[in-house]
């Protein structure tokens, strides 16, 4: 099981902004997807999430087209973050990251809920900033913030996350498998944060959560081979995809990657 797109193309008019793009995430995977500004990740990510829908080609989640999935199931399945984090009322950042826990509680959260969320909020160094006002925090304190609230709508429903990691199986039943689709989830974050961040990916990945995860590159390109010194300086990484987004660069770029990492 997994999530992937198979030869998925978007075009707007004249312009071309994916070209015949295959890409896989797998269970207790993280894949990153780097490649400089207009390569077409922010666009893939908006596909996978079935925000965008290609043509021709087809995305999958769990062997069935996210297209058929209902909207309420596919919340359950996958969450998004986005380069957008701008919150247009007065919500407290705890208030912003229990918003990851909507399509589970409804409406009303329940104190598990809010466990969750805590222990998230610690996870990503936020937990003194809960009460804040989510639009007077810093651009990196919102980007945690963000992506507590990403994680914590594909956590478990119940118990501590803590507890949870001790105890829960590495690896999620295919049935139940989960994702993340992160845009630059660490673009504005020090080094420090975003080791931080990326640790906490390699966690929750370790728990059977497979995380798709875009970053930009400032050099403009990177041939698929010229990616493997990068991969192995990444130790929270299963997998890289590199340069302009297009298929033969994806294929290639994920196999060595792979191959490096020992994911069959």
């Amino acid at each position: 099981m997994s999530f992937r797109a198979d030869g998925v193309s978007v075009r707007i008019g004249s312009t071309t902004l994916l070209d015949d793009v295959s890409v896989e995430v797998r269970p207790g995977e993280v894949v990153a997807v780097a490649g400089p500004n207009g390569a077409g990740k922010s666009t893939l990510i908006g596909v996978l999430a079935g925000d965008r829908r290609p043509s021709p080609g087809a995305v999958m989640l769990a062997e069935r087209a996210v297209a058929e999935w209902p909207r309420l199931e596919l919340a359950h399945r996958r969450a998004v973050m986005s380069t957008d984090r701008t919150v247009a009322f007065s919500f407290t950042a705890e208030e912003v990251a229990l918003m990851g826990r909507l399509p589970l509680h409804g409406g009303d959260p329940t104190e598990a809920d809010r466990r969750v969320i805590g222990d998230l909020l610690a996870a990503v160094d936020c937990a003194h900033l809960a009460h804040r006002v989510f639009a007077t925090l810093s651009t990196g304190e919102r980007q945690r913030v963000s992506l507590a609230r990403a994680i914590a709508q594909v956590s478990d429903v119940t118990g501590a996350i803590a507890d949870a990691r001790r105890h829960a199986d590495a690896r999620r039943h295919a049935s139940d498998e989960r994702y993340l689709l992160l845009d630059e989830p660490t673009s504005s974050l020090d080094p420090a944060h975003q080791h931080v961040a990326m640790r906490l990916l390699r966690n929750e990945a370790n728990r059977g959560l497979g995380v798709l995860a875009i970053k930009a590159l400032f050099s403009g390109h990177l041939e698929p081979r010229s990616a493997i010194e990068f991969v192995l300086r990444q130790p929270f990484i299963d997998a890289l995809i590199v340069g302009t987004i297009n298929s033969r660069h994806l294929e290639d770029a994920v196999v060595v990657a792979r191959e490096l990492r020992g994911v069959g």
